[in-house]
C-alpha cells in the first residue's frame, strides 16, 4: 500500500505512530490505534477502504481476495460495500496475508463503529 507519509506506512504496517503529528493521521487513526483521548476525526475510514486499496495494489479481484481470505465472495462484497463489519476471523486472515496485524484492523473497525454511533446519537 502506498502512503504519502512514511509515518503513516509505519502506523499501518507496525502500529508505530512515532514522529506523526495528529494532523498527519487525521486524528482518528492515531486515536483508534492508541486509544488516545483527543478530539476524534469526524468521519473515520471504514476498514473496507484500506482493504480495497490493498487489493488494488496487488491486482486482486474480489473473487481472488475472498479465496485468499477464506471467505465467500458475497461476504467480502458486503464488507467492501460497508454493509457488514470486519470480523475477528477476517482480521486474522488479513494479518496472515501480511496486511498489517489483526489488532490494527479491529481498531479501525472500532473507530468507525464508534464514530457512526456518535453521529447517530447527536443526530437524534
Amino acid at each position: 500500500m502506498k502512503f504519502k507519509h512514511r509515518g503513516l506506512r509505519r502506523l499501518y504496517e507496525h502500529g508505530d505512530s512515532r514522529r506523526l503529528a495528529q494532523s498527519q493521521v487525521g486524528l482518528s487513526l492515531a486515536n483508534v490505534a492508541w486509544g488516545q483521548d483527543i478530539m476524534p476525526m469526524y468521519a473515520p475510514v471504514h476498514p473496507a477502504e484500506l482493504i480495497r486499496e490493498s487489493m488494488n495494489e496487488v491486482g486482486w479481484s474480489v473473487v481472488r481476495c475472498a479465496e485468499r481470505l477464506g471467505i465467500s465472495r458475497d461476504a467480502l462484497s458486503r464488507l467492501l460495500n460497508g454493509r457488514s463489519s470486519l470480523s475477528p476471523r477476517v482480521a486474522l486472515a488479513l494479518e496472515r496475508l501480511g496486511w498489517s496485524n489483526a489488532e490494527f484492523w479491529k481498531r479501525v473497525q472500532a473507530g468507525y463503529d464508534l464514530a457512526q454511533e456518535r453521529h447517530r446519537q447527536t443526530a437524534a
